[in-house]
C-alpha cells in the first residue's frame, strides 16, 4: 500500500502560516477558499495551527513547522505522539512514553514551568517529574493548559484572569499546575481561542468554568436529544443519562459554544433551534466561525455556505486555529493502484500521447468513456501539469484536484453529470472486452485475449516475457499450466481479487501457491492474504454444505411419513413380540400338562409294580410255608 495525503487551508496566511506564498502588500494575506499545500513531500499525520505559525506531524514522528521566521523541522527521535493540543500561541504534545513537550509562547505560564518566556523548539517539560501521577490528555484553551490525569485529577496552568485555572485567588496567572476541585475527570473540552472549558466526571456530570458566554439553551434533556429552557446554577448539569456516552465533543469559540453528540446532533448555546437534516461528524472552532464536517464529508462554515473541495480519501479531518482552517483528507493507494502508478512511470507499452505525455489507449478510453479521438481537440486548452492531473487519476483513481478531472470527464463525454467508476471496476470491463486486447495467451489451446501492459504492471514473469523473449509478438504458447488457474491469475491482475471455485480448489489451490514465486508477482502479501482467505470461505462454505446435508438426513428421518412407517413398523413388531409371548405361554402350560400326566401315570406304574412286588413275595412265603 502506498501512503496518500492531501492537506488543504485558507484563512489569514500573511505570515504564511497557512503553507501558501505570501503577497507582498499592507494588508493582511486572507485565503478565502481551501487551497492544497504544494510541495508537500511528507505524509500528514497531524496539523497544529498557532496563531502566526503552523506545525505538521509527519507519520515518522517529526514536527515542521511553517508560518512566521521560516521553516523548520524537529526530529523527536524515538518518541511517538499520542496526542496534542494548542492554544493561541502555544501548544502541548503528549508521547506515547508518557512524557509531555511543549512548543510557543509561556508569557503567562501556560508551560509549566517559569522560564523561559518562549520556547523556539519543541521541548520536554518536566513538570510532573517529582509526582507519581500518569498523564493521558492535554488540552489548552487560549492561554491555559490543562493536563488530566489516569487516576482522574485534573491540573491546569497559565493564564487565569477570568478564572480558567480554577482558582478563586484573584491572581491573573498560575505558573506551577494547580489542581482543580475536581474528582475521577473523564475528558475535558476546549477550544483554542477560548478562555473556559468543560469536563465530564466519572458520576456523568458536565463541570464548566472560566469566562463562559451567556447562553439562551442552559440545561438539555439528553434522554429525549430536544433543548429546553430553564435555569444553570454553578452546580454540574442535572441529567440520569450518561453524559460521557452521548457527548462526542465541545467546539468553543469566544462567544459561543456548540455541543456535538454520538448521534450526530448538535446543540448551540446562542439558537434554540437547530438544523437537523444533516447528520455531523464532527466541528472545531476558531475564534470567528465553526467549521462543520458532515457524515457525507460535506464541509461548511458559518459565513461560507459551502467549501468547494476535492472529492475526499477514505479519512478526513477539519482543524481550525485562531484565525486559520485545515483540511486534512489521507488515504492509501490500492495495491493495483500502485502496480499501475509504476507502469506509468516506467512508460511501457504504450500506444498513444497526450500533450506529450506517453500512455495507455485502451486504459484512458475505459477510465473516461471517451474516444481517443476527441482528447486532442479537448485537452488542447489544458495544459500538461493538469493533463498529468488526469492521467494520475486514470492510473490510480486519486488525484488532488477532482474538480479539474470531473470537468475534463463532462466534456469528454458531453454529459452534466458524468459516469466515473473506480479502477476496479473499469479494469474488470477492459477484461471482458477482448476488441481493445493486443495480445493473446494460448494455455491448453485455448486463446486467453489480454492486455500486455496490465500483465506486465502486476508480473516480473511477464514483463520480462513480453518486453525481452517475446518481443514484437502477439501470440504466446503458455502450455504446461492449468487453464483454470490461468483465468483465476489473470482475473486477479485486471481486478486485484482472487476468486476460487469450491469444485475446482483441490486443484487448483497448490498451483495458485506456487504461482507466487513462478509469475514474481507484485505486492505479494496481498495475493498470499487473498489466497488463504479465499481458502477459508471454501472450507467454511463445505463445512456448512456438510451441516447442511446432515440436518435435510435428519429431517428426512425425522419427517412425518417416515415416524409413521417406523410408528407401523414397532406396533407390527410389538404384535409379532405379543403372539410370540402368548405362543410360548401356551406351549410352557403344554409342556407342564404333560408333565403332570407322565408323572401321574409314573407314580400308578410305580404302584401297581409294587403289588405285584408284594404278591409275589406272599406267594413265595406261603410256597415256602407249605413246603415245611
Amino acid at each position: 500500500m502506498t501512503n496518500l495525503s492531501y492537506c488543504y487551508s485558507f484563512g489569514d496566511n500573511t505570515d504564511g502560516q497557512c503553507g501558501h506564498k505570501v503577497k507582498k502588500t499592507k494588508e493582511k494575506n486572507i485565503i478565502n477558499k481551501p487551497l492544497l499545500i504544494q510541495n508537500q513531500d511528507f505524509v500528514i499525520d497531524l496539523v497544529v495551527p498557532l496563531e502566526n505559525k503552523t506545525l505538521f506531524v509527519n507519520k515518522r514522528g517529526s514536527i515542521i513547522k511553517i508560518g512566521k521566521n521560516g521553516e523548520r523541522v524537529f526530529n523527536m527521535g524515538e518518541e511517538r505522539i499520542v496526542s496534542c493540543s494548542h492554544g493561541k500561541k502555544h501548544c502541548l504534545f503528549l508521547m506515547f512514553s508518557g512524557n509531555i513537550y511543549g512548543y510557543g509562547s509561556n508569557s503567562v505560564g501556560q508551560m509549566g514551568v517559569l522560564a523561559p518566556q518562549y520556547f523556539p523548539k519543541v521541548t520536554e517539560l518536566k513538570i510532573f517529574y517529582q509526582m507519581d501521577v500518569e498523564v493521558i490528555q492535554v488540552a489548552c484553551c487560549m492561554y491555559t493548559s490543562f493536563f488530566l490525569c489516569k487516576n482522574g485529577e485534573l491540573y491546569a496552568c497559565g493564564g487565569n484572569e477570568h478564572g480558567e485555572v480554577g482558582m478563586n485567588s484573584g491572581a491573573k496567572k498560575q505558573i506551577t499546575p494547580f489542581q482543580l476541585p475536581l474528582n475521577h475527570v473523564r475528558k475535558v473540552f476546549t477550544g483554542s481561542s477560548a478562555n473556559y472549558a468543560f469536563a465530564i466526571t466519572a458520576d456523568y456530570k458536565l463541570y464548566r468554568w472560566g469566562n463562559v458566554p451567556t447562553e439562551i439553551i442552559t440545561r438539555l434533556n439528553f434522554e429525549s436529544g430536544q433543548p429546553f429552557n430553564g435555569g444553570f446554577s454553578l452546580k454540574p448539569v442535572p441529567s440520569t443519562i450518561k453524559l460521557l456516552d452521548k457527548i462526542r465533543t465541545i467546539a468553543c469559540k469566544p462567544r459561543e459554544y456548540k455541543i456535538l453528540y454520538k448521534n450526530g446532533y448538535y446543540f448551540s448555546s446562542m439558537n434554540t433551534t437547530t438544523n437537523h437534516k444533516k447528520i455531523v461528524k464532527w466541528i472545531t472552532a476558531s475564534s470567528h466561525n465553526f467549521l462543520y464536517l458532515y457524515k457525507d464529508n460535506e464541509i461548511k462554515c458559518d459565513n461560507i455556505l459551502k467549501l468547494d473541495l476535492i472529492k475526499p480519501m477514505h479519512s478526513l479531518r477539519v482543524v481550525a486555529g485562531p484565525a486559520s482552517y485545515f483540511i486534512h483528507t489521507w488515504g492509501r493507494l490500492s495495491v493495483l493502484a500502485t502496480d499501475f502508478l509504476q507502469l506509468f512511470n516506467k512508460k511501457l507499452f504504450t500506444d498513444c500521447e497526450l500533450n506529450g505525455i506517453k500512455c495507455h489507449k485502451a486504459l484512458l478510453e475505459i477510465r473516461t468513456g471517451a474516444s481517443f479521438d476527441i482528447f486532442p481537440e479537448i485537452l488542447k486548452n489544458y495544459s500538461k501539469e493538469e493533463t498529468l492531473e488526469l492521467l494520475h487519476w486514470v492510473y490510480s483513481d486519486f488525484t488532488s484536484n477532482f474538480d479539474l478531472v470531473e470537468g475534463i470527464i463532462k466534456k469528454l463525454q458531453s454529459k452534466e453529470v458524468p459516469s466515473i467508476h473506480t479502477l476496479n471496476r473499469d479494469l474488470f470491463r477492459l477484461l471482458n472486452s477482448p476488441k481493445t486486447s493486443d495480445f493473446v495467451l494460448i494455455v491448453d489451446q485455448v486463446e486467453i485475449p489480454i492486455h500486455r501492459f496490465v500483465l506486465c504492471a502486476r508480473s516480473e514473469l511477464f514483463h520480462t516475457t513480453f518486453e525481452f523473449e517475446n518481443k514484437g509478438n502477439k501470440v504466446f504458447d503458455f502450455s504446461g499450466k492449468s487453464l483454470d488457474s490461468i483465468k483465476i491469475l489473470i482475473r486477479y491482475f485486471y481486478t486485484e481479487k482472487l476468486i476460487l471455485d469450491d469444485e475446482k480448489l483441490d486443484s487448483v489451490y497448490p498451483e495458485l501457491e506456487d504461482a507466487m514465486d513462478y509469475y514474481h508477482i507484485n505486492q505479494t502479501s496481498n495475493y498470499l492474504y487473498q489466497l488463504e482467505m479465499e481458502k477459508q470461505r471454501i472450507t467454511v462454505i463445505r463445512e456448512e454444505k456438510e451441516k447442511k446435508l446432515q440436518l435435510e438426513i435428519e429431517k428426512v428421518k425425522n419427517s412425518p411419513l417416515r415416524t409413521q412407517k417406523k410408528n407401523r413398523r414397532k406396533k407390527k413388531k410389538k404384535k409379532k413380540k405379543k403372539k410370540r409371548n402368548q405362543q410360548s405361554k401356551i406351549e410352557k402350560k403344554k409342556k407342564m400338562v404333560n408333565n403332570n400326566e407322565k408323572g401321574e401315570e409314573k407314580e400308578k406304574g410305580g404302584e401297581k409294580e409294587n403289588e405285584n412286588e408284594n404278591e409275589n413275595e406272599n406267594e413265595n412265603e406261603n410256597e415256602k410255608e407249605q413246603e415245611k
